[in-house]
């Protein structure tokens, strides 16, 4: 787990791991030049609890360095990644460690999420594509992993790519397709994934996304020839590219988005109510209410239509 400046929800975080149901781990924390009273927190439970590692990191290094830190550091068969915001679930690690055990054909398993919100109010639970060949085929259009979820076997060659900027964890699935490792997911929610409305970072997003198509575009290329043009590729050609500007529509209109794909149709209708009636009838957030004044009945058959 990478903390940065994550003092509100840390010790929460760090609970859900020790409170596991499954006791024999080490865990490993970085803490990536945090500024706030994170550090503090991760000395008192330091003290409390030998199976916590704290890696400090004395300027912020970033995502993907502050990942690697604590890859070179685990010792153990299985590495489990965790977020500092989110909670897994008491039986997470017992579950997917012994899924891994029983299907030594799988390499790496992640699982569906429930989705909360700052308050720990409950969303509602994402839908998730289990198969390997499936997960295999969606990968190679979108990301279909949770990353916070994830659990893989510990090899020497698994590191995050240090170009993969905000999108590390497409990249290393990409990579796993490419050296033959097949992925899987468990239906059953195991982690609560935090989801904070005003921390939308629109700028991390947008960049996230063209680099993912980066990504993507060298798996292809890897894939087809054996060989990619990754190492001469320049992240600064994406970085200058300009981000959209935040405001607070966008970040309305995303969490109106995250109800819809979420099934929640309370808080969907709630929501897409209160933005119309301050931006109007006539634009797409208008679907979203419709369908969530829709009867059930005629939400699945729309459903059954659209996966055929």
């Amino acid at each position: 787990m990478s903390v940065y400046n994550t003092e509100c929800y840390i010790s929460e975080a760090i609970l859900s791991i020790l409170n596991q149901s499954l006791t024999d781990f080490e865990f490993i924390i970085v803490n990536d030049g945090s500024t706030d009273n994170t550090q503090t927190i991760l000395n008192k439970f330091q003290k409390q609890d030998s199976r916590i590692t704290v890696i400090w990191n004395e300027t912020n290094l970033g995502l993907i360095k502050s990942l690697n830190k604590a890859l070179d550091t685990a010792t153990g068969k299985y590495i489990a990644r965790m977020d500092a915001d989110d909670i897994s679930l008491p039986h997470r690690l017992a579950i997917q460690t012994e899924f891994l055990r029983s299907h030594s054909d799988i390499f790496l398993v992640g699982t569906a999420t429930t989705i909360i919100d700052e308050r720990g109010q409950v969303l509602g639970t994402t839908r998730v594509t289990t198969k390997p060949d499936a997960i295999c085929a969606k990968l190679e259009k979108s990301n279909c992993l949770s990353h916070p979820s994830i659990m893989f076997l510990s090899e020497p060659f698994i590191r995050y790519r240090d170009k993969a900027l905000h999108c590390e964890d497409y990249d290393l699935y990409l990579r796993l397709l490419l050296a033959g490792k097949k992925l899987a997911n468990l239906s059953e929610p195991l982690i609560k994934y935090r989801f904070i409305k005003q921390s939308i970072s629109f700028s991390n997003s947008f960049y996230a996304h063209k680099f993912a198509l980066k990504m993507r575009h060298f798996y292809f290329q890897c894939k087809s020839t054996g060989w990619s043009d990754y190492d001469n590729f320049n992240p600064k050609t994406i970085l200058e590219l300009k981000p959209p500007k935040f405001s607070e529509r966008l970040a309305d209109e995303r969490y109106i988005n995250l109800l819809y794909e979420l099934h929640n149709r309370g808080l969907l209708k709630k929501y897409a109510a209160k933005y119309l009636s301050q931006h109007g009838f006539f634009n797409k957030v208008a679907i979203y209410y419709l369908i969530a004044c829709l009867p059930q009945r005629i939400i699945r058959l729309m459903e059954k239509l659209h996966n055929r």
